[in-house]
């Protein structure tokens, strides 16, 4: 008889106050874990948000609403954070177990490895900013890792596009800051002309649209491996200053508090 070794097989749900309170809003982690190891099944979910738990009831119902259906692809609106963690790892496990039962006989030790975090980066009086670390492996060469940036106005809980920090028109003008602060972070000379194997050919390109986050002074905007450039890059951050930006925003990042 074949001998089965049972690891660990554990879900533990935890939840702590964070220690981010400002203005009334305050915020708790939501952790869950998720381990089953054995000779037919390799599946690994850590899973920690940092969620709203404190201040205008619908201001942080939107906003924890977002967060929770962007990352975790789960509808929040009806459930606590905590089940709505739980919900997400379910439907990971019962797509898992369906995959493994369409693959053969060799494949059956197919691994899924999935981590989230997500966390407040930025809590002032006016915005709040998030960033969710995700990072998926489901067999192949590497994990698929992404940073997925929410910057949210705190008087209404929407998130914001570019569309609400600029100007009309500011396009061009953000084009023309950001591939200079691009090359200049990666190194390139005005006149190279390497297109990143196509990647990004003749640094034509728009600014990505959505995925940035506010700092002091600054805007920073965030690619993922693929996007812009190989894996073997990791991520690349652009950092744009507020003073070569000033005159087409609507926010004025030299008075983030």
């Amino acid at each position: 008889m074949k001998k089965v070794k049972l690891y660990l097989c554990l879900t533990v749900c935890i939840c702590v106050f964070y220690g981010c309170k400002k203005g009334g809003i305050s915020t708790e982690k939501f952790c869950s874990e998720r381990k089953i190891e054995n000779d037919t099944v390799n599946f690994v979910t850590n899973i920690c948000l940092e969620l709203l738990v404190k201040g205008d009831t619908a201001v942080i119902n939107k906003i924890n609403s977002t967060l929770v259906k962007s990352i975790l692809c789960v509808d929040y609106d009806q459930i606590k954070p905590d089940k709505a963690i739980e919900e997400h790892i379910a439907a990971a496990l019962e797509a898992y177990h369906l995959t493994v039962k369409e693959l053969p006989d060799e494949s059956l030790s197919y691994p899924h490895s999935e981590d989230i975090d997500g966390v407040v980066t930025f809590l002032g009086k006016d915005y709040l900013c998030y960033k969710a670390d995700c990072s998926l492996y489901a067999g192949g060469a590497h994990a698929i890792n992404t940073i997925t940036n929410f910057v949210f106005d705190l008087k209404t809980g929407k998130r914001l596009t570019q569309g609400d920090i600029f100007t009309e028109n500011y396009k061009d003008a953000l084009n023309l800051q950001f591939i200079e602060i691009l090359r200049d972070t990666l190194n390139y000379p005005d006149n190279d002309t390497y297109d990143f194997g196509a990647f990004m050919p003749n640094w034509n390109f728009a600014v990505p649209e959505g995925n940035f986050i506010f700092i002091p002074d600054t805007l920073v905007y965030i690619f993922n491996p693929y996007e812009i450039a190989p894996y073997s890059s990791g991520k690349i951050e652009v950092k744009i200053p507020y003073q070569k930006i000033k005159d087409i925003m609507t926010v004025d990042l030299s008075k983030l508090e």
